[in-house]
């Protein structure tokens, strides 16, 4: 990784946070590489896998990949909000934060909370975010809520959830971050939890979401997503997991840990020793999932409640 690529004024290089991949878990789905919008993963074709090819383009204390995954088979280095929490405390990363918040309501002005409604449900659609695999997102109960009992204003979860999705607003007059589109949050991303100091934001059970992608693998919707993505080319490679000789008191079959190249690198180099290949579980029937027959021109019923104070 470059010097370049900062994290609210802090050198991403030196914090090491990526996700690690059970491969005796991990049945190839690939949930985590459409899911990773930032190209942590590429898919190998040799092993019919994904693998963690670029780490250090992984987004500080973000966990969606490992959320989504239906098998549990991604974890990270540590509990992303001590992670986080550690990083802000070190750095006094709040100069710079209070800096990027007033660049970011200059860009868009129109987050500034005022007067009048501010809760815009329909965003997720401008902003091409109306569907989730298929699912209208209407129908997927993901949202930060902001407790403003708790906000102080210090403006890290506006900065931190990124510019295309833009999902808070600021209020100037009571200082605290106001959610104004639920809809264009990335469903399984909480960074602005992890990210919040003050324990201000929450959001749903994670549970619901694991229901969704468990219906999505099993009627092949995503192993369809996967392919038409490997077929438009960039996301496969053929030779980037190597197998070093099974580590002493490691007997066959057995895996030896995984080991995730230098940090930034763009090939992974990781050492592993896989089990015989199993066979892929047979696609059941195509059926018409619950979600599909929300009704996108209602109101959520679940939207946070976001009116200024």
């Amino acid at each position: 990784m470059t010097q370049g690529k900062m994290w609210h004024g802090v050198d991403r290089s030196r914090y090491e946070w990526y996700p690690v991949i059970d491969y005796d878990a991990c049945t190839g789905c690939g949930m985590c590489l459409l899911t990773c919008g930032n190209g942590v993963f590429k898919w190998s074709l040799s092993e019919n896998a994904p693998i963690v090819a670029d780490p250090g383009s992984c987004v500080l204390g973000c966990t969606t990949c490992g959320k989504l995954c239906p098998e549990d088979a991604i974890t990270f280095p540590g509990d992303p909000r001590e992670f986080i929490g550690k990083i802000v405390r070190e750095n006094r990363i709040f100069p710079a934060v209070r800096m990027e918040l007033d660049e970011r309501l200059k860009r868009h002005p129109d987050h500034v909370v005022e007067e009048g409604p501010i809760l815009r449900e329909n965003e997720g659609a401008n902003g091409g975010f109306d569907r989730w695999h298929g699912i209208a997102r209407d129908c997927v109960d993901w949202h930060p809520t902001v407790d403003e009992s708790r906000c102080v204003g210090c403006g890290l979860c506006v900065v931190t959830c990124s510019e295309k999705r833009n999902v808070f607003g600021f209020d100037l007059k009571n200082r605290n971050a106001v959610v104004i589109s639920p809809n264009n949050c990335m469903v399984g991303c909480d960074n602005c939890r992890a990210a919040c100091l003050w324990n201000a934001i929450s959001f749903p059970d994670p549970s619901q979401l694991r229901e969704l992608v468990d219906s999505l693998v099993s009627d092949g919707a995503i192993r369809d997503e996967l392919e038409g993505r490997l077929a438009s080319g960039g996301d496969a490679v053929r030779t980037v997991i190597s197998r070093p000789p099974t580590p002493t008191g490691n007997q066959p079959g057995q895996r030896a840990p995984q080991r995730v190249g230098d940090r930034g690198g763009t090939v992974c180099a990781m050492s592993i020793e896989r089990t015989p290949p199993r066979a892929p579980a047979p696609r059941r029937a195509r059926t018409r999932r619950r979600w599909l027959s929300c009704d996108t021109a209602q109101p959520s019923a679940r939207m946070p409640s976001a009116s200024p104070r």
